[in-house]
């Protein structure tokens, strides 16, 4: 089992996101079988996990962030609780460093029920970055950290 595999199923068993940091998750570490970019398969992780909250502040999926094949993918996973109702994950690429002002790229809308979407690839290597998710038609958002 690799130590992403582990972490997610201790998360969802403690309750969390501080037994992910109080382990030190890694930034910058290859995709594990579940984090596969299908467009890129040697895509790596940059910057810190981000978490979609929904209503009431409950977490409903994690929001990271690959760069890879010369391009940057935002990825979004869906916790467990939330797999299996229709729902509609999309992912897309903010360019900029203030988040309520960047434009975003790659956008990618999974179909209704998929557990984790990718965005498409974007060449903004060399610009401020951070991945953006949401749940199509849910008052859900959350993003990754900046990357510059």
């Amino acid at each position: 089992m690799s130590s992403r595999t582990f972490l997610r199923r201790l998360s969802s068993v403690a309750g969390g996101v501080a037994v992910a940091s109080a382990l030190g998750v890694a930034v910058a570490t290859p995709a594990s079988a579940a984090e596969t970019n299908p467009r890129c398969a040697s895509s790596v992780q940059i910057g810190d996990t981000g978490y979609l909250k929904g209503p009431g502040g409950t977490t409903v999926a994690s929001v990271k962030q690959f760069k890879g094949c010369g391009k940057n993918y935002a990825y979004i996973y869906l916790w467990k609780a939330y797999q299996g109702k229709g729902l509609r994950p999309c992912a897309a690429v903010g360019i900029g460093r203030d988040k309520a002002k960047a434009r975003t790229a790659g956008n990618y809308c999974a179909p209704a029920g998929a557990r984790e979407v990718w965005s498409y690839g974007t060449n903004t290597l060399s610009q401020c970055t951070f991945a953006i998710g949401w749940v199509r038609g849910e008052p859900v958002e959350g993003h990754s950290e900046v990357r510059c």
